[in-house]
């Protein structure tokens, strides 16, 4: 048995130690299929150098198939690892109400909460908005709040959660790849993974709707920079 296998195995492969792992993975699925032609992108990739029981996976003696079969067992042992306390605290059956007095398990969708998660106002492409993250202590529901400036839109953009828009006020559509659907307030909206869209706001008064998304589940199970397939570079 090789020394990955074997580490994975035995639990021995640290939350660092699978990360460079991961960056090999995503480098071979672009075709290269030795460890030297990884190129240095930065400081941490030289670590890649000292780990020898890397080396001795990841090299010429292996075929680019046996690579391949090898670097899956360890993307699936990624997935895994960052899966399994959900799955856990499913299967638990046990309550996790906190106990913390101060927890909070009520808000109000007209007041910005503290936590603004993301916001950009670029006048070119007529964006202004921002999003707050609803303070709940949840592990696979994310749901934010989103304010859109009248007459404006947030941005056009995909991500690999799906999402449900509940709006509360403000008028105008929602596009969903080809797709435009007139919304008002009350209107409900589904947006399916990795769908292309946008929310345009046609009123006077700022839009404002709840997006919950099941964004604690897809950050753990997508591999990569989640928010650089997500989010332009904000200007402001």
């Amino acid at each position: 048995m090789n020394p990955i296998k074997t580490a994975i195995f035995n639990g021995h492969i640290t939350d660092s130690e699978l990360q460079l792992v991961e960056t090999c993975r995503l480098h071979y699925i672009d075709g290269q299929t030795n460890i030297s032609m990884l190129p240095n992108l930065d400081k941490k990739l030289d670590l890649i150098f000292q780990l020898s029981w890397i080396q001795g996976a990841l090299n010429t003696d292996l075929t680019f198939e046996e690579n391949e079969s090898l670097s899956q067992e360890i993307f699936d042992h990624i997935c895994f690892k960052r899966t399994k306390q959900l799955f856990a605290d499913v299967n638990a059956k046990i309550s996790l109400t906190p106990a913390d007095e101060n927890q909070v398990f009520v808000g109000n969708a007209f007041t910005k909460f503290n936590e603004e998660l993301y916001c950009n106002v670029n006048n070119k492409l007529n964006i202004d908005f921002s999003v707050n993250r609803i303070p709940f202590p949840l592990e696979i529901l994310d749901p934010r709040v989103v304010h859109v400036a009248p007459k404006k839109n947030n941005e056009l953009h995909k991500h690999a959660h799906e999402t449900v828009f509940v709006f509360f006020s403000g008028k105008g559509h929602v596009l969903i790849d080809d797709k435009k659907i007139p919304v008002q307030s009350g209107s409900i909206v589904f947006i399916p993974r990795w769908s292309m869209h946008q929310s345009q706001n046609d009123s006077d008064e700022e839009m404002i709707f709840l997006a919950v998304a099941d964004f604690g589940f897809t950050e753990k199970a997508f591999v990569g920079n989640y928010l650089k397939t997500a989010r332009l570079k904000t200007e402001n």
